[in-house]
């Protein structure tokens, strides 16, 4: 149906055979998007599959682009904070906005440059929150990268390190 911006197909399955069996549903996300696939064939519509294929084929620049500013920011600024790095960013023309949870604690950071806005995971496994701030503390120190970093003002409010990404930078350094 088309209640969205984009056609698409839900399946209701009967599980149960006409005896009152029910029959063997192992596999059967699987089985279903294989079904599902053979009737977007069939109509000429696109597969949520040839959608993320388009995405992540389209998205390879942009995401090549803000890793390798990054890298740089790594490399020139040699932040000790995350309040440094995102300012650094900001140099390099790439908006950090940074995740806060509902305990008031950096989750991670989501990055906005040329229009687009990706999760730092979605561009490398190196630019999650806590691989940026392994990272700076491997430069710096766990100890005076832990203490820098005690209480964050992010977007208005004070904010801690998740209780996660500290055990995480810990550990690695």
């Amino acid at each position: 149906h088309r209640d969205k911006q984009h056609t698409h197909i839900h399946l209701y399955i009967n599980r149960i055979d006409f005896n009152g069996t029910a029959y063997n549903d192992s596999f059967i996300g699987k089985r279903s998007q294989q079904a599902a696939e053979k009737v977007a064939e069939q109509y000429q519509l696109t597969t949520v599959r040839r959608l993320q294929i388009e995405k992540e084929f389209n998205l390879k620049d942009i995401r090549a682009e803000i890793k390798r500013r990054h890298d740089i920011t790594m490399k020139n600024f040699k932040p000790k904070s995350f309040d440094q790095y995102i300012k650094a960013m900001e140099a390099n023309k790439v908006k950090v906005i940074p995740c806060i949870n509902k305990a008031n604690k950096l989750q991670g950071f989501r990055f906005e440059f040329d229009g687009y806005n990706l999760k730092g995971s979605e561009i490398h496994r190196s630019m999650s929150g806590g691989n940026i701030g392994k990272a700076m503390a491997a430069q710096v120190g766990v100890k005076p990268f832990l203490k820098e970093n005690e209480q964050l003002k992010m977007a208005g409010k004070a904010v801690q390190l998740s209780n996660r990404m500290v055990v995480s930078i810990t550990k690695h350094v």
